[in-house]
């Protein structure tokens, strides 16, 4: 089924649009930010994280932001506070991936370990009910190593996905 691009997310030349009005820019940067230029405030992120999530993760994205108090020399403010606030982001989100990736390694070397245990117990004659133990015990294992990667690994790749969007956006002002 293929999925059908709402059009109020699209622009006619293919990009994801996300539109935002300042009325009040006094706390559009936050406060507490070292970082050079500044971050945005975690309000701010949280309308553009939201207003992203129906915009497919590999269209370009435009954000338009409507205001007519935001002076020339906060526009470049602005533009860094969202690169910063994302590349930020971003880089914790591969630092999830990297954990969630080592964590699926775990599980796949203890799941082998596991079955690799029944087999020799197995060969042994042991008692069944401890084989059997043994045996489910490596296919949990496998079940969650599916869940890490699969489910998991896959919805924090989404999240990078976006971040890489805000990181890499088109942003206009317009008075």
């Amino acid at each position: 089924m293929k999925k059908v691009k709402s059009p109020q997310h699209y622009d006619s030349e293919g990009y994801g649009v996300v539109k935002m009005a300042v009325y009040n820019d006094s706390e559009f940067l936050s406060p507490y930010s070292v970082a050079k230029g500044g971050v945005i405030n975690s309000e701010v992120a949280k309308f553009l994280d939201n207003s992203v999530s129906p915009i497919q993760s590999k269209t370009p994205l435009k954000i338009k932001i409507y205001s007519d108090c935001i002076t020339p020399a906060e526009k470049f403010k602005y533009t860094n506070g969202i690169a910063n606030y994302y590349k930020n982001k971003m880089s914790d989100t591969q630092v999830h991936l990297n954990k969630n990736l080592i964590n699926s390694l775990i599980l796949l070397i203890l799941g082998i370990a596991f079955l690799g245990v029944m087999l020799i117990l197995r060969s042994f004659s042991a008692p069944e009910m401890l084989v059997q133990v043994i045996n489910i015990a490596g296919w949990c294992l496998f079940g969650r190593l599916y869940k890490s990667l699969f489910c998991a690994g896959r919805a924090l790749e989404r999240k990078k996905h976006e971040k890489i969007l805000l990181l890499m956006q088109k942003l206009n002002f317009i008075h």
